[in-house]
This record gives structure tokens, C-alpha cells and sequence, in this order.
């Protein structure tokens, strides 16, 4: 009986710990976005970071002006993302945009001590997005890398803004 309250208890305080992590997770993604509203984020260290690019770039069917891309990346606030939901878009430059961005998932873990839960996720994530003009591509960079469920949330955003793009 006394095992059964131990592994009980062990599985309890995993759920507890991926909760906080989760928890942290996203208090330091709105203290970036508070930075970046307030001008105070240091971009070229950001920028760094940023450094994986996520697959091919997207191909526009047509050139966008300034005026265009700015509406486009304004209203990708509105795209019907099933996954993804974007928090902030912060202009760095007349071509680059970060993207700070929420996704929840659930996840199926066995704890260390061989008990079997879903548990839901929320990772938040920063994207950098490259508007080439003389391309006509965009290009998203992250900090993902293409590890298990880094790798799916990174291709779910691409995947879903790549048809708010080649919409535009």
C-alpha cells in the first residue's frame, strides 16, 4: 500500500513539475513581448538565437509593397491557425518580423514511475520572419530544433502560414 501512495505521489509531482516548466515557458515569452513592445529587447542577440531556418523558403505568387506586406503581416492575426496562435508581431526592420506565438498540444508521457497520462502542453515560441524582395520568398527562422515535438510544433506554424502567404 505504502508503494502505491509512493508511485502515486512520484506521479503526481511529474505532472506538478511539467506544469511549472510549462508555466515558465510562457512568463518568459510575455516578458519578451512586454521588451519588445517597450523597445527595450535586445534584437541582435535575439537574432543569434534565432538561427534555424524552418524549411524551404515560401514562394509569393506576386510582390508585395511595403504597405502590403505590413497589412499581411498585421492581419496574420486572423489567420485560422488549428494549432498555433500568434500573441505578438513585433517590426524590427523594413523586412523582418518576430513572431511570438503560443502552441497547445496534448502529450501522451509514461512518468518514470510507469504511470500513463495525457498532458497538455503550451509551448511558447519566437519566430523570425525574412521578407526577401528581390526573392519574393519569405524565410522563418527559429530556435526549434527538429527534435520530436519541437520539430512538429515549428512545421505546423510554417505549414499554416505558408497558405495565409500564398494566399495574399
Amino acid at each position: 500500500m505504502i508503494v502505491l501512495y509512493i508511485v502515486l505521489i512520484i506521479g503526481i509531482f511529474s505532472v506538478v513539475v511539467i506544469f511549472i516548466r510549462n508555466l515558465i515557458r510562457k512568463a518568459k515569452n510575455s516578458f519578451s513581448i512586454e521588451k519588445a513592445k517597450g523597445g527595450k529587447l535586445n534584437i541582435s542577440k535575439l537574432r543569434e538565437k534565432l538561427d534555424m531556418f524552418i524549411g524551404k523558403p515560401i514562394v509569393l505568387k506576386r510582390q508585395l509593397n511595403d504597405m502590403e506586406l505590413e497589412k499581411a503581416i498585421n492581419g496574420a492575426y486572423s489567420i485560422p491557425m488549428k494549432k498555433n496562435k500568434i500573441i505578438h508581431v513585433q517590426k524590427i526592420s523594413e523586412n523582418e518580423f518576430l513572431f511570438f506565438t503560443e502552441n497547445t498540444f496534448s502529450d501522451f508521457v509514461t512518468m518514470t514511475v510507469g504511470i500513463k497520462a495525457d498532458v497538455k502542453k503550451v509551448f511558447s515560441t519566437t519566430y523570425l520572419l525574412n521578407y526577401n524582395r528581390e526573392k519574393n520568398e519569405v524565410t522563418i527562422k527559429s530556435d526549434l530544433y527538429a527534435n520530436s515535438d519541437s520539430k512538429f510544433i515549428r512545421d505546423d506554424f510554417k505549414a499554416e502560414l505558408s497558405i495565409y502567404f500564398w494566399e495574399i
